[in-house]
């Protein structure tokens, strides 16, 4: 089972992230093409988005299957076989 505060946790993580980028959704795509800037921060922000949607499935796979998953990648390759 998977720690209700640990997704509560991550959620409101991921939803400050989200908040976060929106203004940077809203610039035309020729203005986010030419700031580096901008492609940088939202490159990272949604690394974090992805890591922290991964982080309370590795917690699961951890307890049921006791797999020692270390990335974000192997825990994709486990939901994928």
């Amino acid at each position: 089972m998977i720690d209700p505060e640990l997704v509560t946790r991550k959620m409101l993580l991921i939803t400050a992230d989200l908040r976060a980028l929106e203004p940077l959704a809203r610039h035309k795509l020729e203005d986010y093409v030419a700031s580096p800037t901008d492609e940088v921060l939202v490159e990272r922000y949604l690394e974090r988005i992805i890591g922290r949607m991964a982080k309370p499935r590795r917690h699961q796979l951890r307890r049921r299957r006791d797999l020692a998953v270390a990335s974000s990648a192997q825990t994709f390759d486990v939901l994928c076989v």
